[in-house]
């Protein structure tokens, strides 16, 4: 916190801010109650505790969504797991980053089992960062317990966080707002619109790519909302709605492309080999593009691929079709 008791900068309170900003605390204020406890662990510790729960995070995401693809949980499924999130990127990045990524993926995939677990996690992930909040709407929209928990968590939690820090709470809404309105003009920073003007595009046509940036979220959303009140759909509902959070907000850091092992784990035990060969291929161009050896933007195209087969996949009414699954292993939504 700063001097004056508050989460959050004089900065990101006096006006917009850039997308680094250094020592900013960029969340809702839960977040940072829950890990409060954690501030008189020595930073070393820390970090490699959190380094590892990170990791630990990812591989039960990427391991939970083989059996709601239709896999069987079993031992050899959980190394598999362990095998893919070692050799992706993002969540690694992520881990060293000390980022949220993985546990959001994690939140995902606990929304695609549907009941009340699914309302939880939506509100959880919206709570951690507003970006999730679609997954609100899925929740909504997936069946009466998880309409009712995603409302209750998330008037619960509000509240209790609001008792425990209500000056936080009065400054957030503008620090989201001057966040939002902020510059996100960075290398590193792969949001279309950024791209899109790193690339030479000004004028009228960067603010058609902010309209169809915009059209295609909205677009998703509704899909989402759809998808969620089909039999079976919510995996595909979750994947739309993860869709929205990466190409709506201003920015979009490599590894918040960790979402992705989750969300092709849930698809790969209902595609055939072409699709398990390309989810592979562009897995691996994805991990490439993080290093110097290829553009970070490659990833933006070989993270679509990766969403375009899981879709595909996912779509709802399609079964697994790797032959070792059985009805059993599947997790109905």
């Amino acid at each position: 916190e700063t001097a004056g008791g508050s989460l959050y900068l004089p900065e990101q309170l006096a006006g917009p801010f850039h997308a680094i900003c250094e020592g900013c605390y960029l969340y809702p204020p839960p977040f940072a109650q829950l890990i409060a406890p954690l501030t008189g662990v020595p930073p070393g510790l820390a970090a490699t505790v959190a380094f590892l729960l990170i990791l630990a995070v990812s591989w039960y995401s990427v391991w939970l969504a083989t059996g709601i693809g239709g896999a069987p949980r079993t031992l050899e499924s959980a190394a598999w797991s362990f095998v893919a999130v070692s050799y992706f990127l993002p969540p690694i990045n992520a881990a060293f980053n000390g980022n949220v990524g993985t546990v959001l993926g994690l939140l995902v995939v606990l929304v695609a089992l549907g009941g009340a677990v699914s309302g939880v996690s939506a509100a959880l992930a919206t709570l951690l960062k507003v970006s999730p909040g679609p997954l609100v709407l899925v929740a909504l929209a997936a069946g009466r317990r998880s309409a009712v928990s995603v409302v209750v968590t998330l008037l619960v939690v509000t509240a209790v966080s609001f008792v425990l820090s209500p000056q936080d709470w009065l400054d957030y809404p503008t620090v989201l707002l001057n966040m939002i309105a902020g510059d996100g003009d960075i290398g590193t920073n792969m949001a279309l619109v950024e791209v899109a003007s790193r690339s030479g595009v000004e004028g009228v046509g960067l603010t058609a790519v902010h309209v169809a940036i915009l059209m295609a979220g909205l677009a998703c959303v509704v899909g989402a909302v759809w998808a969620a009140r089909q039999p079976g759909g919510l995996p595909f509902a979750v994947l739309l709605a993860t869709v929205t959070m990466l190409i709506v907000p201003g920015t979009l850091w490599y590894h918040y492309l960790a979402v992705l092992a989750p969300l092709a784990a849930m698809a790969w035990p209902r595609t055939g080999p072409l699709g398990r060969v390309v989810l592979v291929v562009a897995a691996i161009a994805t991990t490439i593009a993080g290093s110097p050896l290829l553009p970070r933007e490659v990833a933006l195209v070989t993270a679509a691929l990766m969403l375009a087969i899981s879709g595909h996949a996912l779509w709802p009414g399609r079964v697994a079709t790797d032959a070792s699954s059985t009805p059993s292993a599947q997790v109905p939504a």
